[in-house]
């Protein structure tokens, strides 16, 4: 009988950095409910008019978005 083996995986998964995925930038018009930060929202704090759920950081209200000393605001305006 042939004896089947596991395909083994390599690397240190479990070791690498998570990094976070900026989808939107200073001066960029979104809408309510867009998602700005996918990942590690450890570093970058949700400020005024946006909300973090799980590892996200979303949009508010309609607006352009500010990020300044790793803190993310949505300023109220018209595109």
């Amino acid at each position: 009988m042939s004896s089947k083996k596991k395909a083994k995986i390599k690397g240190n998964f479990g070791s690498k950095q998570y990094r976070h995925l900026i989808l939107r930038n200073n001066g960029q018009f979104v809408k309510a409910g867009t998602i700005i930060v996918i990942g590690n929202s450890n570093k970058l704090k949700a400020g005024e008019n946006v909300y973090s759920r799980k590892c996200s950081i979303l949009a508010k209200i309609d607006g352009i978005v500010e990020i300044k000393n790793k803190i993310v605001n949505i300023e109220e305006g018209l595109k």
